[in-house]
């Protein structure tokens, strides 16, 4: 541009930031599936026939897993999770408070290694400066692959995020996403799940799952039906022997599912509890403090420790029932739902229901 006095000028629009840039003013990180090669975790190569595969799977299997953070027994725990994953066949396993020596573990597993890819497999997503945990997806790489991997921080005290999966189907997308919401602050929970629920929305299949520290009658509730997500473990029963928050037993743990108006919607059809049963059969006379009000009912000395730090043991109160020696203070919850295509959206002469070929030749799921 000339302007009357002759100089020539040129108008310099802001530059867009860089897309990290944008990312961290949001909260959000933008994370790579792993899967291991030749003894290395590497990222998941993108494949255009990732859609294909997803788009053939009739029936999919979620578990979900706080698997505690205390050092109690920590290895010995550790190894009994891992088994039942294994033998869950699950096709999601999303897990809470994974801390650097849980991952450590789990990605050293065979069964890991050969049949599923990880968000994480070094810790970078793991928060916390004095505790580092966090949340963690596990995909089998024989039933769902591709699609973008996304964490989102929370509002919270205790280094919260929300950690979510877009994978490509035929003519609609599945999203699946964990989280652990605040243990101690009802009005945290809401503000967290009102930015989950932001988040989420746009999903045409969506699957949350994890360890919501509601109980059942909860007002979070409330907000989770109000935005049509179906609790699918309603009947499942406590998820968590003795809640940290009165001692009591408590369903904390949720797999929860919406399906928009897209050519998918899921149909849960089987809830089961996993990890109920204890990992030796001794009597259990006292369990570790899990939070800051049950280590002020006392300690007292073990000579059980497996794990270095293990912490001070809580004695049972008088009448109190003796507890499991279980490979977590939760339980872990599985849940099995049919993808089912709208009857619009299903080509003529074609079954919703029925498993392709490729399904049946893989038979890894039980009949329902």
């Amino acid at each position: 541009m000339t302007s009357e006095e002759g100089f020539e000028s040129q108008v310099l629009g802001q530059e867009a930031l860089p897309q990290y840039l944008e990312d961290q003013a949001q909260g959000l990180s933008r994370l790579s599936f792993r899967i291991c090669s030749e003894g290395r975790w590497v990222q998941a190569p993108d494949n255009p026939a990732d859609a294909e595969l997803n788009a053939t799977l009739a029936r999919l299997r979620v578990v979900t897993y706080n698997v505690w953070f205390c050092e109690y027994r920590q290895k010995m725990r550790a190894a009994a999770i891992f088994r039942i994953l294994e033998a869950s066949e699950a096709d999601v396993i999303c897990l809470q408070e994974v801390t650097p020596k849980f991952l450590g573990w789990l990605r050293q597993e065979p069964f890991v290694q050969e049949h599923f890819a990880l968000s994480d497999a070094v810790g970078t997503t793991l928060q916390g400066s004095k505790l580092a945990y966090g949340v963690l997806l596990l995909l089998r790489r024989s039933s769902l692959r591709g699609g973008e991997l996304r964490l989102w921080h929370l509002p919270s005290r205790m280094n919260r995020s929300l950690l979510v999966a877009d994978l490509p189907l035929a003519q609609a997308r599945l999203r699946l996403a964990t989280v652990h919401l605040e243990s101690d602050s009802r009005a945290s929970r809401i503000a967290q799940l009102r930015q989950i629920l932001q988040h989420l929305e746009k999903g045409d299949v969506t699957v949350l799952a994890g360890d919501m520290n509601f109980a059942d009658g909860a007002p979070e509730e409330v907000l989770l039906r109000q935005a049509e997500f179906r609790d699918c473990t309603e009947k499942s029963g406590c998820t968590m022997p003795r809640s940290d928050a009165d001692g009591r037993p408590a369903r904390l743990d949720r797999v929860l599912a919406a399906s928009g108006a897209g050519a998918w919607h899921l149909v849960p059809t089987r809830v089961e509890l996993l990890g109920t049963e204890p990992i030796d059969r001794g009597e259990a006379a006292s369990m570790p403090a899990s939070s800051p009000a049950a280590a002020r009912r006392g300690s007292s000395p073990s000579s059980e420790a497996t794990d270095p730090e293990m912490p001070a043991l809580i004695p049972l109160l008088p009448g109190e029932p003796a507890l499991s020696r279980g490979p977590s203070d939760h339980y872990g919850v599985l849940c099995d739902f049919e993808l089912v295509q709208r009857k619009e959206h299903i080509p003529a002469g074609a079954d919703p229901r029925r498993p392709t070929a490729s399904q049946a030749q893989k038979a890894r799921l039980d009949p329902l």
